[in-house]
């Protein structure tokens, strides 16, 4: 581990800028999320009564996020893929809701579709018990391919199917 440590000290920069990027998104979406969560809000507003909101992966946490802090009524469905939603909430890092406090009685009915090959996602139903529905799906592809492979599968166009419909 000395000479891993002596190497990236040499190189930390290096270390930084390839792998910094990976995680700005979230580091950006922790510091500066309201902005992102009104630009959504706003939209779901434009979007009307019985509206379904279908968010992959960080949007998951922020609609999500939204979603606990903004009681919306019009939403008559939330379809999240490839999300972190449980995992942030269960590490106490979502920013709308401390662990262990319940989901608020307003939130929509939910369902999770996640990959277990897709490292970024997470079911939910574990972490909200009895408020959320997991739909396990095999994207057929390894990881980091698997993240973005729910597009092209069936069985996940099929379940937001069922779901829009």
């Amino acid at each position: 581990m000395g000479l891993v440590t002596r190497w990236a000290q040499r190189h930390r920069r290096e270390v930084y800028d390839k792998h910094a990027a990976k995680a700005a998104d979230i580091v950006f979406y922790q510091a500066r999320g309201q902005k992102i969560r009104d630009c959504v809000r706003k939209r779901i507003e434009e979007a009307g009564a019985g509206a379904v909101v279908l968010c992959h992966s960080l949007g998951g946490i922020a609609v999500v996020d939204l979603l606990i802090e903004n009681p919306m009524p019009q939403v008559r469905q939330l379809i999240t893929v490839g999300s972190q939603a449980g995992f942030f909430y269960e590490i106490d890092a979502l920013v709308s809701l401390p662990f262990p406090e319940p989901l608020p009685a307003h939130f929509p009915p939910w369902r999770n579709i996640y990959d277990s090959a897709d490292f970024l996602s997470y079911r939910a139903s574990g972490a909200f018990p009895g408020r959320v529905g997991d739909f396990r799906v095999d994207n057929g592809q390894p990881f980091p391919q698997s993240h973005s492979a729910y597009w092209d599968n069936p069985a996940v166009i099929a379940e937001i199917a069922r779901r829009v419909g």
